[in-house]
Parts: C-alpha cells; sequence; structure tokens
C-alpha cells in the first residue's frame, strides 16, 4: 500500500562517503508508470536534466553541470568514456535495473576526481528468487517503438545465475531507426558473511536509413567482478574490479572515415572500520583509461583538404581515499543525532600523448607531431556535518558541506588541443592581412585580440580544472498527523555553490574549428526546493519539485535550461495505479559547434500512465497504458519521413505487458 516511487531525503547517507543530496529511484515501482528508458527515470529527480541527440544518445546533467562532469557507474563500472568522460545512458538496459542512486554535489570522495556535477549509481537486479519473466512494449502511434525482454534467474540457498536478453527500437529523429540488443549475465555465491558477485554485459547498436541501409559499428562490453564481507574475521571488506571496452567503425559517410577504441580497466579496494563514536572508510582505487582513434576527414567546405588524425592516449590514475566520520547520538532533547564528517582523497595521475595530424592539400601533406607524458597530483577535499532531531511533533534534518575538487583535461580535450593549436596560430596569421573595408578592419582588431588570448592560453598546454563547493539542505517531515486525509508530509530545500578556475572552454574558429584552452574563473550557483504529500491511508501520493540555476555564462555551461519544475500524482488502489507527471524545462540558449546560439522556448511534458497488477498461481502480471506527451499535436507517423522530431517531445501512446513465473 502507497508504495512510493522515489526517496529521497535530504538526510540520506551514502554507504560509506560524505553526507550529501541523494535521491532513489525504484525500478520496480517505476516499471508500473510504463517507463522503458534510464533517461525518463532520472528526468522526473529533482535538478537532473536529460538531453538526448538525434542519434538516442541520452547524456545527464546535475545542477546545471556539463555532460563530462556527471560519473555513471553500473554495479561500479564506469560508463563515462576515457576520450572524453561522457556516459551514453541509453546503453543500459533499465528492464535489467533494481534501483538508481543519485548523489548530488562536486566533492565525492570515494568515486574518483572530476565528479564536479555528481554521481549516478545504476543497481542491476540480483538472483534473489527462481523466475522466468517477459516483457512487452509497443507503441500505438509509431510501430516502429517496440521494446522486447526476457529473462531467467535461478537460485537456491548460496547460489545464484540470471540471465537477460533485451531489444529496443527508437525513431529518434524520424529518420533513421536505432535498435539496440542488450546481454546480461550475473551470478553469484553468498556466504553467511560475505558475497561474491561477476557480471558480463554485451551492448550492440545498429542503425537502419530509411532508404534501406543498415550500419552496425557499435559495441561494448563491460565485465564486473565483486566481493563485500568479511576475510579472516575482520568485516566490512569491498573489492571491485572490472573493464569497460567501446569500439566504433564510422566510415559509412562520404567525408568521415573513424576507427576508434576506447577502454576503461578499474580496481577498488576498501575497508570500513568503526569504534564507538567514530567510523571509518579507507580505499585505494586504480583506474587506466585508453582511447586509440584513426580518423581521416575531409573539408566539408573543401573537397580537396583532408586530414589524417592517428591518436594513442592513456591515462592512469591510482589513488587513495578516506573518510572519517564521529557520530552523537540523543545530543539534546529536539537533537537525535549529530554528525560531522572529513573527507580527503590524493591520486597520482600519468598522461601519455601520442599523435600525429596530417594536413593534406591537394598532393601537399604536412605532418605534425605532439608526443609528450605528464605526470600530475590531483586532490578532493570534503568536509561535512549532519543534524536530525524532532521540533513540535516534526522530524527536521540540516547538512552543510564544503570542499573542493580537481581533474585534469579530458583525453578529448589533449587531442583537440593538438589537432587545432597549429591551425589556430595558421588563423591568427590570416586575420592580420590588410583589409580596407573599415567595418572589417574593427571586427579583425576584436577577433585578433580574442585569438592572441586563446593562443597565450593554449601555449603551455591545457591546466587543470578546479572546483570549490558549498552546500547547505534542510528537509522537515511530519508523520505523526491525526487528519483522516493527510497521513505525512514532507518539504525541503537547499542552496549550492559551485566556483572554478581554469575552466577549459571551447573557441569555434575557421570553418567550425574548436580550439580547447582554460578559462580563468566561472561559477555555477543555483537553489532547489522539493515537497511530498500522502493522502487517504497513502493512496495517493503528490510529489513536486522545482530548480533554478545561475550560470556565469552559457559558453562554460551551454545547453541547460536555468529553470526545471517538476510535479507527479500517484494514485494506488487495490491493483490500479494511475500516475500523472508535468514536466516543465525553462527557456535556454543551445549552444551549436561552440559559437551560435539558438533560444528554445521552455518545454512541456505531461505523461500519463494507467496500470494494473495481479497474481495468479505463480504469476505475476501487470499491464500498463501510458501516454506520453499528452497535449501534443505531433504524431510520430504523421512526421515520420517527413521531417526531424525529436522523440521524447512528440505525442506517443504505448501498452506494455510483463508476465513473470516465479518459484511457489
Amino acid at each position: 500500500e502507497g508504495e512510493e516511487i522515489n526517496i529521497s531525503g535530504t538526510s540520506r547517507l551514502s554507504d560509506r562517503d560524505v553526507q550529501a543530496k541523494t535521491e532513489i529511484v525504484s525500478l520496480r515501482q517505476v516499471e508500473e508508470r510504463g517507463i522503458r528508458d534510464v533517461s525518463e527515470a532520472l528526468q522526473e529527480i529533482e535538478a537532473v536534466n536529460v538531453t538526448t541527440s538525434g542519434t538516442g544518445k541520452q547524456y545527464v546533467s546535475i545542477r546545471g553541470s556539463n555532460f563530462n562532469e556527471v560519473s555513471v557507474y553500473l554495479d561500479g563500472i564506469k560508463l563515462n568514456r576515457a576520450v572524453d568522460g561522457i556516459a551514453n545512458l541509453s546503453v543500459v538496459d533499465m528492464t535489467n535495473l533494481d534501483e538508481i542512486e543519485v548523489i548530488k554535489g562536486g566533492t565525492s570522495i570515494l568515486y574518483g576526481p572530476g565528479n564536479f556535477g555528481g554521481i549516478v549509481l545504476l543497481h542491476s537486479r540480483k538472483s534473489e528468487t527462481s523466475k522466468i519473466s517477459f516483457i512487452r512494449s509497443i507503441g500505438l502511434t509509431d510501430e516502429n517503438d517496440q521494446d522486447l525482454s526476457i529473462g531467467l534467474n535461478f537460485h537456491s540457498s548460496r547460489f545464484g545465475l540470471g540471465g537477460r536478453s533485451s531489444g529496443k527500437s527508437r525513431l529518434y529523429d524520424g529518420q533513421s531507426l536505432y535498435t539496440t540488443i542488450f546481454n546480461n549475465l550475473q551470478s553469484s555465491m553468498n556466504f553467511n558473511n560475505s558475497d561474491i558477485n561477476y557480471r558480463y554485459i554485451n551492448i550492440e547498436n545498429s542503425t537502419k536509413f530509411l532508404s534501406g541501409g543498415i550500419i552496425t559499428a557499435d559495441n561494448m562490453n563491460v565485465n564486473q567482478f565483486a566481493f563485500s564481507g568479511s576475510i579472516l574475521n575482520s568485516p566490512s571488506w569491498d573489492f571491485q574490479a572490472g573493464v569497460r571496452e567501446w569500439q566504433w567503425e564510422d566510415n559509412f559517410f562520404s567525408n568521415i572515415d573513424r576507427n576508434l577504441e576506447d577502454k576503461t580497466e578499474q580496481f577498488r579496494a576498501g575497508k570500513t572500520i568503526r569504534f564507538r563514536n567514530l567510523s571509518t572508510t579507507i580505499q585505494v582505487e586504480s583506474e587506466h583509461q585508453e582511447y586509440i582513434g584513426d580518423q581521416v576527414i575531409i573539408d566539408s567546405y573543401a573537397a580537396y583538404k583532408s586530414y589524417h588524425d592517428n591518436a594513442v592516449l592513456t591515462q592512469n590514475d591510482l589513488g587513495y581515499a578516506g573518510v572519517l566520520r564521529y557520530e552523537a547520538v540523543d545530543v539534546a532533547p529536539t537533537l537525535e543525532k549529530l554528525q560531522f564528517e572529513f573527507g580527503l582523497r590524493r591520486s597520482d595521475l600519468k598522461y601519455t600523448h601520442n599523435q600525429q595530424v596530417e594536413n593534406i592539400i591537394l598532393q601537399d601533406t604536412t605532418s605534425m607531431w605532439y608526443s609528450f607524458d605528464e605526470k600530475l597530483k590531483l586532490s578532493t577535499f570534503r568536509l561535512g556535518s549532519f543534524m536530525q532531531g524532532q521540533f513540535n511533533n516534526r522530524t527536521y534534518t540540516i547538512f552543510f558541506n564544503q570542499g573542493y575538487n580537481q581533474r585534469a583535461p579530458t583525453l578529448n580535450d589533449r587531442q583537440t588541443w593538438g589537432t587545432t593549436f597549429e591551425q589556430t596560430k595558421e588563423y591568427l596569421a590570416e586575420l592580420k592581412r590588410p583589409v580596407g573595408d573599415p567595418q572589417d578592419k574593427d571586427f579583425l582588431e576584436s577577433e585578433i585580440r580574442e585569438v592572441k588570448a586563446i593562443l597565450e592560453s593554449m601555449a603551455e598546454g591545457l591546466n587543470n580544472e578546479y572546483v570549490t563547493t558549498s552546500e547547505i539542505n534542510l528537509n522537515l517531515l511530519s508523520d505523526n498527523l491525526k487528519y483522516n486525509a493527510i497521513n505525512s508530509w514532507e518539504i525541503g530545500g537547499g542552496v549550492f555553490r559551485n566556483y572554478y578556475l581554469d575552466k577549459v572552454m571551447y573557441k569555434s574558429i575557421q570553418n567550425n574549428l574548436l580550439a580547447p584552452y582554460n578559462r580563468a574563473i566561472a561559477w555555477l550557483n543555483g537553489f532547489e526546493l522539493n515537497g511530498k504529500i500522502f493522502l487517504w491511508n497513502n493512496h495517493i501520493m503528490l510529489n513536486g519539485n522545482f530548480t533554478q540555476i545561475f550560470p556565469s555564462d552559457e559558453d562554460a555551461f551551454p545547453n541547460k535550461p536555468g529553470r526545471q519544475v517538476n510535479f507527479m500524482l500517484d494514485l494506488h488502489y487495490r491493483w490500479f495505479n494511475l500516475n500523472l507527471a508535468h514536466l516543465y524545462l525553462g527557456t535556454q540558449n543551445y549552444l551549436r559547434h561552440g559559437v551560435s546560439y539558438q533560444e528554445l522556448d521552455p518545454q512541456q511534458t505531461t505523461n500519463l500512465t494507467l496500470s494494473a497488477q495481479t497474481s495468479i498461481w505463480w504469476f505475476n502480471v501487470s499491464c500498463n497504458y501510458a501516454i506520453r506527451n499528452l497535449f501534443s499535436n505531433d504524431v510520430p507517423e504523421l512526421l515520420s519521413g517527413q521531417d526531424t522530431f525529436e522523440y521524447y517531445r512528440v505525442h506517443r501512446q504505448l501498452i506494455t505487458i510483463k508476465l513473470e513465473l516465479h518459484q511457489p
């Protein structure tokens, strides 16, 4: 009765890290609402925004951060690409997930450096019971919109084995059909005081044009091993190791020929120790990233010009992290818990850069070599406090944290620097040529000053980015009410501040040439509000949140709405569920190719889902009917083949059926 879809709270403590604003989404309840993609589940969370490209790639932002400032982990393995630090959520099989955890804020201690926006933790389902599951989703307004998933789990007293194969197809842009196939395998062994888990995941993407041509060149494999429990009667050990490999072949366009490989290897070992009011977590972690790229690109403005870029970039980070926590209980009649936390992470990072760039004009070839090694030291610091107590029969929680974080430029930043540094100097030489028109002369003088400043910054390479963060959050809960209609209510809010030094930026110069450089100062501030109320024996839940961000400029934090509002209504009664969700994104300036702005009007989405669940003998059966963009007149079947459209912004109707045969 009254099952919550989002379990959130300012007082939630992530397993071992310093206190931060954390929200949990349970995928078992999300299924009731017909949500089939991770992006849709995340979009409803306060201060979380997901952008979907025309090719279906889904990138997450937290509190206005850039996409490469949020780390996404699937069962402890980082999904972010080594080359640019961005995670594509569309490669995640949501039918195999159990829970999503979002940790907000830029100074997490136990998840590596550079998470200026926050962390997204994706937890897969475990083989806890023996069962067979079947999920089928059909698009009523678009026959191309299809999902199919079949899972099989076996579980004994100590051993579990499970597998799932899923597929989904989407017409994201109205012109091409994108199909993703997921294969998951999981095994586990459970003992009295320890657990061992192994997972294997394979993802393959294909693209079919309306003309009939099919592209199959995108593949990713993930292997993960985890151990948690006691060793030689010493409890609270944790080990994780894994490898993520991604390959991409892109030789099906007339002016592009690319072969890319991207690999990440990870290892983490941690131990938690408790003594009276003190607890500490110590962790050692190693991350190896490798990118191999071979690209031939013909200039779209002049076919006789082309360049060949061959790069092998590697980065190794060896880090040590620790969190120390002091906790006092029953401090005063109105103060139940008082907690102070301190976290520190230090790491040695080694970067190796080998790149050859050939500029080809007719028969003329100019080669440039960039080969160097760098050794850097990175650190993250966080200090926090947390209070929980009772005031007028209401539970309050307050926490505050402050800290700083560092990160090195991404491999893509460094590769682009190697590609564009010489070309930027050539562009400056062209600008200095004399012109006759006084108006052109004024423009050129301004452009020369800006390009000179960028070259001065680029001349010494790219510096590490540095951010200081501060956050304060308050939450108030009342669940001991005497009213018949209202069972409980909860309200909360927070303010956050992020101040950046040496922010990596891009300047678009001649023919969309992007030149990376460091900007001395940038900032990203904002506040959040949220509220929740349960009515009539928890049969009805109303949930809403509001986020407002204030970036220093769109160049530093492009393509983010300044305002975001979400509102949800859930009605549960016996076997019937109704969900109504309204999402609002404010006006945003969309930055294209690092130079031109397009102001996008506010976007509003209203989704309605009706669902029913029942159990018959050994079977669990559920069915839901979902309407996405309830009030939109744009229908995929009318737009398809005529014009491009954004999949998540058009009117869609879906039916999903789930059938489970479980062990009695």
